[in-house]
């Protein structure tokens, strides 16, 4: 269905699109009517796409041209083009509630919360890190014929949980978006100004990432301090080093409280009329890789 010019005002409260008809409109619909639909970004801009009820008034979805101005822990905030609302304040922006979170394929996610569900706004995996540790986004718009290339940082700190890399939004204690580490032996690389982290619950989505501080290497561990925000943190990494009754040489990365993060590398060789050469890594209890080389010694 071709999209139908109408004049009218729309107001955006709670996550809801409302509508208000202009006076001489008022005898075809409700003085006030909440649209029914759900919202989600398309080419970076707002898209309402109405529930068929409405689309022979509206047409199939309502659009409004925008930019992301500022994201926090549970709304995030657009810049629009200049609006009148229908008590005639200039409307430059629309904010929405909700909750961040990753898809599997490292996609940054803001569900927009609804009253028995959440709508999604889609922001993609064009993400990095940036020297103060914040996580900065890139994503594209149309506005008119044009492509642009737009951008907003998300602040916050990082955490190194079991199994996982979490980002800890500022001035949240809950509000926590969750990388898993991918299945590989270097799933961590410790280097003079960085620390490199490879990310990814699929093969087809991982992603190496940079941590930016300080690393110093001791007999015993690897320390890595890191501003976060304003608060310098160090991470203490134990090399715990072992020859298991398989014969097997063990590397396990421990964290200050001496409690494992999950990730193990290990090495075994085993002396026979065939010998064999094998490499493992393993993260978490689960997820295992094995790799065989057999080798006459």
């Amino acid at each position: 269905m071709p999209k139908k010019p109408i004049k009218v005002y729309f107001e955006v409260k709670n996550n809801g699109l409302f509508y208000y008809p202009l006076r001489e409109t008022t005898d075809k619909l409700p003085h006030r009517l909440k649209l029914e639909g759900k919202w989600r970004l398309l080419n970076g801009n707002c898209v309402f796409d109405v529930n068929e009820s409405y689309s022979t008034v509206f047409g199939q979805s309502i659009s409004f041209s925008a930019k992301i101005e500022k994201a926090s822990k549970n709304y995030i905030r657009f810049n629009i083009l200049k609006r009148t609302t229908p008590k005639l304040r200039n409307r430059t922006s629309l904010q929405f509630n909700g909750r961040w979170k990753v898809d599997d394929c490292n996609n940054l996610v803001f569900e927009v919360q609804r009253t028995n569900s959440f709508d999604e706004f889609n922001l993609g995996n064009n993400w990095q890190v940036t020297k103060e540790n914040n996580i900065l986004l890139l994503y594209k718009r149309r506005f008119l014929k044009k492509e642009i290339i737009s951008s907003f940082v998300l602040e916050g700190n990082w955490e190194l949980g079991n199994n996982a890399l979490n980002f800890v939004i500022e001035n949240s204690n809950n509000s926590r978006l969750k990388f898993g580490l991918a299945l590989t032996r270097n799933a961590i690389i410790f280097n003079k100004g960085k620390m490199d982290l490879t990310i990814g619950a699929r093969k087809d989505s991982i992603k190496t990432i940079s941590l930016y501080g300080r690393c110093k290497y001791l007999k015993d561990r690897i320390e890595f301090t890191a501003t976060f925000g304003n608060q310098a943190l160090t991470w203490i990494f134990k090399v715990n080093k072992r020859l298991s009754a398989d014969k097997e040489l063990i590397f396990e990365l421990i964290n200050g409280k001496n409690k494992p993060l999950g990730l193990q590398i290990t090495f075994s060789k085993k002396i026979a009329a065939a010998g064999n050469l094998f490499m493992r890594a393993k993260i978490g209890e689960d997820k295992r890789m094995e790799a065989g080389l057999y080798l006459p010694f």
